[in-house]
Order: structure tokens, then sequence, then C-alpha cells
């Protein structure tokens, strides 16, 4: 009987130190995450309150637990914040790059400081579209959009769709510029058709 009662009083030391343990364990707190995402650029969390961040840029307060909220309203408020539209357009407005304009083999090259604009690039990709005849998805060729990051690393290249959309709203603007041109001038116009 000794015996029994010896291995009875072992096991209840096991326990003993296996429940201390666990509850070591339980009390040690998890190291936080780093924020990889690249929303947390733009924000900046609070101090008195680390579940609360707010934009860099507007001020406008998020929850921002990482359990609990998550970020997609945080990268939701940056795609449509207007503060942070103005500051990126200040930035992309204030380094401008010295460039050459004139036709190849012409010794009249001026030299001239432009600017660097998304906008600017999408029109010039919508051109590009247009004047080569090419399909929308050409936007999503793997080779152009190496060339692309190489020639232009800041450039966001747009989706087939957004191609798509910006050469409707180009062919609009042209349509209005003609018609204005048309009516200021007062000339008639003949349109012909070869069938």
């Amino acid at each position: 009987m000794s015996g029994h009662s010896r291995s009875n009083s072992m096991s209840d030391d096991d326990n003993q130190s296996v429940q201390m343990e666990g509850t070591q364990k339980a009390k040690r707190k998890r190291p936080a995450m780093k924020k990889r995402s690249a929303t947390w650029n733009h924000f900046t969390l609070l101090e008195d309150n680390p579940n609360k961040c707010k934009c860099n840029y507007c001020g406008r307060q998020y929850q921002c637990h990482s359990r609990r909220d998550g970020i997609t309203n945080m990268r939701n408020h940056i795609l449509a914040c207007l503060a942070y539209k103005t500051f990126r357009e200040q930035q992309e407005g204030s380094q401008q790059n010295l460039t050459t304009e004139g036709g190849e083999g012409n010794a009249s090259n001026m030299v001239l400081a432009k600017g660097w604009s998304q906008d600017a690039c999408r029109r010039a990709v919508t051109k590009m579209i247009i004047m080569g005849e090419l399909p929308f998805s050409f936007v999503d060729n793997k080779g152009f959009r190496h060339f692309c990051s190489v020639a232009i690393p800041q450039f966001v290249m747009p989706s087939r769709r957004t191609v798509g959309r910006d050469v409707i709203d180009l062919f609009l603007e042209e349509k209005i510029m003609l018609k204005s041109l048309i009516c200021n001038n007062k000339q008639r116009v003949s349109l012909t058709t070869d069938l």
C-alpha cells in the first residue's frame, strides 16, 4: 500500500508542476506582430489608446485592433482621402526631371523640366492603346509591365477595364473639343466614307 500511495503523491506533484507551467505559459504575452501592410505608412497609433489610429493627412480616427477590426476600413479611407490625394499631387509635382523635346535627329531639341504625374502616364497609356490599335489586355502583358516597372517604377499600371473606361473618357473629351472647334469657326464639314 505504501508503494501505491507513493506513486499517487508523485503524480500529484507532477500535476502541480504541469499546472504551474500551464499558468506561466498563459501569463506570457505573445509579442506584438509587426505591421506589414503598406496601409500603416499612412496611419499612426494613438498613444492613449493603442486600439485606435489616426490618418496622417486628415486626422480621422479608426479602430485598428489586430484581431477585431483589421485594416480594410483604413485602406478604403486612404483610397478616398482628399487630404492624401492633395499631398500626393504636391509630391508628384514637386520633383521635376530634365527632358528634351523635339523630333529625332532634330538639332533644335529644347531641354525642359517636367514633373511626373500618375494621371499623365495613364493618359499616355490610353493614347498608346488608341494609336497602336492595341487590345485593352495589352496592359496585362508581362513584358510591358516589366518595361514600365524599369522605366517608371512609381507608375501604377491600370487594369484593362480601367484603360477601357479611360479610352471612352478620352473619346468624349475629344468629341466636345471638336464640336466647340467647329461651332467657333463657323465652317462646314463634309464627311465621306468608302463602302
